[in-house]
């Protein structure tokens, strides 16, 4: 399988995942002059930016390596972009979540909060 049929793969399983918790999804592979989120969702009035990582061997602990800061501001930059598009969603609490999964599907590791504008939380 190609690097993009594998992450249209891990995207659907994440989305599955995500109404599964009750997530209304508002858009998936949002694109924009600043960068890409993978999955935009709310749930309980926050709106949510997702990065996700679908992976054959590749540990949680490596987080920071996988998600590092100039990939943290690209996606904080997209989700500027995407509520000064969207102006229903001003005004609206954002988070940022990585949601890793492996690719058997028997481990789900979902942080929410993963950083902020500032940082790491």
């Amino acid at each position: 399988m190609n690097t993009s049929k594998k992450g249209k793969a891990g995207e659907d399983l994440a989305a599955s995942i995500l109404e599964d918790k009750g997530y209304t999804l508002v858009k998936r592979n949002f694109k924009c002059p600043a960068g890409e989120v993978d999955i935009i969702g709310k749930k309980d009035e926050e709106l949510c930016f997702f990065e996700i990582k679908y992976w054959d061997s590749f540990s949680v602990d490596q987080l920071e390596y996988a998600i590092d800061r100039r990939k943290q501001l690209r996606i904080i930059r997209s989700s500027r972009y995407f509520i000064m598009k969207h102006k229903e969603y001003c005004g609206s609490k954002v988070r940022f979540d990585v949601l890793f999964l492996s690719r058997n599907g028997e481990n789900i590791h979902h942080i929410e909060y993963a950083f902020t504008e500032t940082g790491w939380s």
